[in-house]
């Protein structure tokens, strides 16, 4: 039979080996900061309040927009790094009116893209021809033609 000794090193080993996993397990379950980020523009796609902006610039992965909420008004940028091609890289076609969504509580805390709604309207590069919402692919008539 082991000494009381030998049993309190070996249950100390099994409990700092217990701990060890426990804490590798956690770190696994942490949400990534993209997997935030994309839970953010979800929620903020179905929940959040829209309201009529203006895309201003498309610079490389950033599209820039300003919205106005009470009198305050927003200026803000959103990557789109991952939203693939759901929005053309010519910024003459994309900047314009458009829709964003804001959070009521915190109006500063807005998209205007995501992987299920788009705010974002396209427009067609001659002038006077129909612009498209990425959302729905409703018609919309641009400036030129209203």
């Amino acid at each position: 039979m082991p000494s009381q000794g030998w049993l309190l090193v070996l249950l100390a080993l099994f409990a700092g080996g217990l701990v060890l996993a426990a804490g590798r397990i956690l770190m696994g379950l942490r949400r990534k900061p993209a997997d935030l980020e994309r839970q953010r523009r979800t929620r903020l796609a179905s929940l959040g309040r829209p309201v009529d902006g203006q895309v201003t610039d498309l610079e490389g992965d950033l599209i820039h927009y300003t919205y106005s909420v009470h009198g305050a008004v927003y200026t803000a940028s959103q990557d789109i790094s991952t939203m693939g091609d759901r929005v053309p890289r010519d910024s003459s076609r994309v900047v314009g009116p458009a829709t964003v969504r804001y959070w009521v509580r915190n109006p500063a805390n807005s998209i205007i893209i995501c992987e299920t709604w788009s705010g974002v309207r396209v427009r067609d590069p001659q002038p006077g021809s129909p612009s498209q919402n990425l959302n729905t692919g409703d018609q919309t008539l641009n400036e030129e033609t209203a």
